[in-house]
């Protein structure tokens, strides 16, 4: 394991190394684009959660939490961030998990900022709220994530 994932991709384009090993999604974007490499990908990748505190105001409250999940624009993560190197996905299992189910996947797939704004409203924050949210990829399950990149 490089403990620098760029200085892992300047060996692999120098030579030094045969694969390379995760490789970044801007790397890999940028890594697909030459024929020299070939990209592979496992179906354990980095899961993004956005995590709050259910027990804390306001997402103790359950329109606080659904508001959240209307307001964040997943296509939007997966093609800057992820460099629409993966598709956006709602629940906290992936596509290939048999407790995936892809119409309850659909339900939060499309931004509806209005929806948001009247689950605040309902739930007495009219003018939004004032809070800070953890997101993380500590957990593994993302398919389609880039996992190696290797000369051809």
């Amino acid at each position: 394991m490089w403990p620098d994932p760029q200085a892992m991709v300047v060996a692999l384009e120098s030579g030094t190394i045969d694969m390379a090993s995760p490789v970044s999604p801007l790397e890999a974007k940028r890594l697909s684009g030459i024929d020299k490499y070939e990209l592979t990908q496992d179906k354990f990748g980095l899961v993004f959660d956005v995590v709050m505190n259910t027990t804390a105001k306001p997402f103790d409250d359950k329109r606080v939490r659904q508001a959240v999940s209307w307001a964040v624009n997943r296509q939007r993560f997966c093609d800057t961030y992820l460099r629409g190197l993966v598709q956006p996905w709602s629940l906290p299992w992936p596509p290939f998990s048999p407790a995936h189910d892809a119409d309850l996947n659909r339900f939060y797939a499309k931004r509806d900022l209005a929806k948001a704004r009247q689950l605040l409203k309902e739930a007495g924050h009219e003018n939004g709220v004032d809070a800070k949210l953890l997101c993380t990829r500590s957990r593994r399950a993302m398919p389609s994530w880039p996992s190696s990149c290797s000369p051809t």
